[in-house]
């Protein structure tokens, strides 16, 4: 990792698919988090994954099925890493977003905390908007010690 002169936040998307038990995400994370730490920059926003955290439990049944099936272990290390994160002493946002599209256009979305979601999500979202609400969240001071979630 470069940190440049007066750079002031951190944009963390780190990811890894994993059918197998293990904590390389969270690992890379504390790597990172002992980094700041040590030379800055105090912000940090993080993407997580919805399903994680106290996003655990949302969604219908298929939704449910394919976080318990698919996603038990990157669920069980995204949890781990939000914990590491929780933990730190950093400025620190999580958002959690669901199954992210690689296309780079640009729909209404809904952001929302706990579960309390303004309508049903579709558990989606393109890559463009994800990255978008990081960046809104970076200039938001409220969002600072928060996890959010993000759907169409």
């Amino acid at each position: 990792m470069v940190l440049e002169e007066g750079q002031d936040a951190v944009l963390c998307t780190l990811g890894i698919f994993q059918r197998e038990p293990g904590t390389p995400l969270a690992d890379m994370t504390q790597t990172l988090l002992s980094c700041l730490q040590t030379h800055g920059p105090k912000r940090l926003v993080v993407m997580s994954s919805l399903g994680a955290g106290d996003s655990r439990g949302q969604g219908d049944l298929l939704v449910k099925l394919i976080q318990r099936l698919r996603l038990k272990y990157v669920l069980i290390d995204k949890d781990k890493q939000e914990s590491l994160i929780r933990a730190s002493r950093l400025d620190w946002t999580i958002l959690r977003p669901p199954r992210l599209l690689n296309r780079g256009d640009s729909a209404p979305y809904q952001v929302w905390q706990s579960a309390n979601a303004e309508r049903p999500p579709r558990w989606q979202i393109s890559t463009r908007d994800a990255a978008a609400e990081m960046l809104n969240l970076l200039q938001k001071d409220n969002s600072i010690g928060q996890a959010y979630q993000c759907s169409y």
